[in-house]
């Protein structure tokens, strides 16, 4: 159960163009790819939709995939979910996570908001999650812990104390962390206020690791929620085909 029973707005990002996984995403956005037979974003969709006191989703779309997500998100009418459509941009100029929330936050209020990939699929409970984000009070990060063995250098990796601080976030690199941080945060509002600068810096990349990373750098307190059931990132063909091959396998256990 949340503590703190403020109502919370979620901002789902399903922006991606997704070119590592054409032909499959050339005519279809990735949060729509089929994991066992259902969109990949009804995964996420319904994990979000049973948070207590859950206020609005926004979901941030670019033009190209609108009309195909804004249908996809019919059979939620019952929920207060609205579509955000990116600007037009020049193929070279395509936005990311951070230029897309820069965009959402100039038209909706600077608030504490959950923020939540919509190509990774995961089953952890966000209450949980939002609860210990909630009294910690600080920017939290959903990650979860892998053996030496792994190759994580595809993801963002954090070094964590022993009271779940975060004293150092690697964007995609060969790192010894073996904590990988996954598209599902808290995000404070004094760290949303922080983006204008992060953009102006010579550290700004278009992700949200890397604006993890140059919190760090900058000695803003962040923390991480740890949790260890299963996660996949949608973001090559081997995982789409790992989490297909791990749901069918959990349906027919559950059977």
């Amino acid at each position: 159960m949340i503590e703190n029973d403020s109502i919370i707005d979620c901002i789902l990002l399903c922006g991606g163009y997704a070119r590592r996984l054409y032909p499959l995403t050339k005519h279809k956005p990735k949060v729509l790819l089929s994991i066992a037979d259902r969109p990949c974003i009804e995964y996420i969709i319904e994990s979000i939709v049973n948070i207590e006191n859950l206020g609005k989703i926004f979901v941030v779309v670019n033009i190209n995939n609108f009309k195909k997500i804004q249908q996809c998100f019919d059979k939620y009418h019952m929920y207060n979910i609205e579509i955000i459509v990116e600007p037009e941009t020049e193929i070279k100029e395509q936005w990311g996570p951070i230029k897309a929330i820069s965009y959402f936050l100039s038209k909706y209020p600077v608030k504490d908001y959950l923020v939540i990939g919509g190509d990774n699929v995961f089953d952890f409970d966000l209450n949980e999650f939002l609860a210990q984000a909630k009294r910690n009070n600080v920017t939290t990060i959903a990650v979860k812990e892998y053996p030496p063995n792994e190759d994580l250098s595809r993801f963002g990796t954090v070094k964590i104390s022993h009271d779940f601080v975060v004293l150092d976030f690697l964007e995609k690199s060969d790192s010894f962390y073996r904590h990988v941080s996954i598209a599902c945060y808290y995000i404070k509002n004094n760290d949303f206020n922080l983006i204008d600068n992060y953009n102006k810096s010579e550290s700004f990349d278009d992700n949200l690791g890397a604006f993890f990373q140059w919190l760090c750098f900058n000695n803003i307190r962040l923390k991480a929620y740890i949790f260890d059931t299963f996660w996949f990132d949608i973001g090559t063909y081997r995982d789409l085909v790992k989490a297909n091959k791990h749901i069918r396998n959990a349906k027919e256990v559950a059977k």
